[in-house]
């Protein structure tokens, strides 16, 4: 039977022993991946000193040709509580983060913050733009209703397109890091001393799209398995751009978003921030003259996918 665990905190870590980083700078190797409040979880066997083994089952990850699981880590059991199953979420947190407080509009009392990518479940509303969502602790807060998408929308395939643009936009100016899938939330990291909130590049894209009902995988290579194939000619809002190196062939090193024609979105390395960028720029090439050279460029292998040419991926 399986034995579910559902986030508590804003933000939290899964990491891949079960250790607090060492060090509030710089690249963590250990941290898998992070987690977002309402997140589901299987607990496994695993137990260390106030720590779960868990896999984080909402974020795919490749095991074998086509048999997929979640990520598989370490997380502090004080950020988790058990439940019987996945609630029934039908909404998202789409802008930056929204306050869940207990009276509608009120800030005091230490409202809990939430991500935007949060899941959620909407079971009312108010005459003043408020929205009553359940807690993961079986109580009721209130967000308001501009800050959250309804999931399910009927929008057609170019609206969609759009909005994932739009949502990844949200994340101009956020700090590059390592395992990193969340926006910036200063209130996360003063409550937790562990905690460093920031995206890597398929992080960003990864709740680009949750946050439009679309679940893609949470690794840059397996996004690359995952999407369809499209040539560089067909690249449109939204799609993804996957960078290959020669030094480690087969392996998709890096994801960025299209925002149609010369311009895409990425969160790059270590001590950038998510910015706007150009082939020209970063390649010394147009797209079109990428194309005419087999979309390489010097020891980097270009290739492009699309997830928005058909309902699911699995």
């Amino acid at each position: 039977m399986d034995r579910y665990l559902i986030v508590t905190d804003p933000v939290a870590d899964l990491r891949r022993t079960p250790e607090n980083p060492t060090a509030k700078s710089g690249r963590d190797d250990l941290l898998e991946t992070q987690l977002l409040y309402n997140e589901m979880l299987h607990l496994r066997d695993g137990r260390h000193e106030g720590w779960y083994s868990v896999e984080a089952i909402e974020q795919r990850k490749a095991k074998t040709g086509t048999l997929w699981n979640g990520y598989f880590g370490w997380v502090k059991a004080r950020s988790v509580t058990s439940v019987d199953g996945p609630p029934p979420f039908n909404a998202v947190v789409a802008e930056q983060k929204t306050f869940a407080a207990r009276s509608p509009g009120s800030e005091t009392g230490q409202p809990l913050i939430l991500s935007l990518g949060t899941r959620l479940v909407i079971d009312g509303s108010d005459t003043t733009g408020h929205l009553r969502t359940v807690l993961s602790d079986g109580g009721t807060a209130w967000v308001r209703n501009r800050d959250v998408r309804r999931l399910g929308g009927d929008d057609d395939v170019m609206a969609r397109r759009l909005r994932i643009v739009e949502t990844a936009r949200l994340f101009l100016g956020t700090s590059y890091l390592w395992g990193g899938r969340s926006i910036f939330i200063p209130e996360a990291e003063s409550a937790d001393a562990s905690i460093r909130t920031g995206v890597d590049c398929s992080g960003l894209t990864n709740l680009a799209y949750r946050v439009c009902g679309i679940d893609i995988p949470r690794d840059a290579h397996d996004q690359s398995i995952a999407a369809s194939k499209i040539t560089f000619d067909n690249v449109m809002p939204g799609d993804l751009i996957f960078i290959e190196s020669d030094a480690t062939p087969g392996r998709i090193s890096h994801v960025m978003l299209s925002l149609g024609g010369e311009s895409f979105l990425e969160a790059l390395e270590t001590g950038k921030r998510v910015s706007v960028n150009t082939f020209q720029d970063k390649f010394g090439l147009t797209l079109k003259d990428l194309g005419k050279q087999g979309c390489r460029a010097g020891d980097r292998r270009i290739s492009f996918g699309t997830f928005l040419d058909r309902e699911g991926w699995i």
